[in-house]
C-alpha cells in the first residue's frame, strides 16, 4: 500500500497545500465558505478524462487490482458481484477492478448521470447486464 501511495504521488494525484491557512476548496465550500479547506487533494482522474487529470492509463490497472484485493480479503465480500463506478470518474477504477480479477468472472455497469445545475443524479445504466437480486459494489 505504501508502495501505491508513493506512486499516486509521483503521478501527482495526492497533492498537499502549502504550510498556512491556505488549503484546497471544494464545491462545498460554495454553500458553507466558512468551511475549514482541506489540506490534502487525491486527483483520480486520468489525462483522457472529461476533466483531465494527472494520471496515466495504467494507474487504473494498478489501483483498481489494490482495491480488489482489499474487497476480497473482507470476510463480508460477495465472491462474484456486479463492479459499478460512479459515472463517469470512478469507471476506470471500476474497469480496473475488473480487469484484475479475471477468475471471478466479474461484469461491470456503466451508470448514467444527468447533471442540472449543481445536482448531479445517478439516473440508469448505460451499458452492461444485471438481474433483479444481483449485488453490485459502488466504486
Amino acid at each position: 500500500m505504501h508502495q501505491l501511495i508513493s506512486q499516486l504521488y509521483d503521478w501527482g494525484g495526492i497533492r498537499f497545500a502549502p504550510p498556512g491557512p491556505n488549503g484546497f476548496r471544494w464545491k462545498v465550500h460554495s454553500y458553507y465558505p466558512d468551511l475549514m479547506e482541506a489540506p490534502l487533494y487525491f486527483d483520480m482522474r486520468g489525462a483522457d478524462s472529461q476533466k483531465p487529470g494527472p494520471l496515466p492509463p495504467e494507474a487504473f490497472d494498478i489501483i483498481g487490482a489494490a482495491m480488489a484485493e482489499y474487497y476480497f480479503s473482507q470476510p463480508e465480500a460477495v465472491a462474484s458481484p456486479i463492479i459499478a463506478g460512479v459515472p463517469n470518474a470512478a469507471d476506470p477504477l471500476a474497469a480496473g477492478v475488473v480487469k484484475s480479477q479475471p477468475d471471478r468472472n466479474l461484469k461491470q455497469l456503466w451508470l448514467f448521470k444527468r447533471e442540472s445545475g449543481p445536482q448531479r443524479v445517478i439516473e440508469g445504466i448505460t451499458y452492461g447486464d444485471y438481474k433483479v437480486g444481483d449485488e453490485v459494489v459502488l466504486i
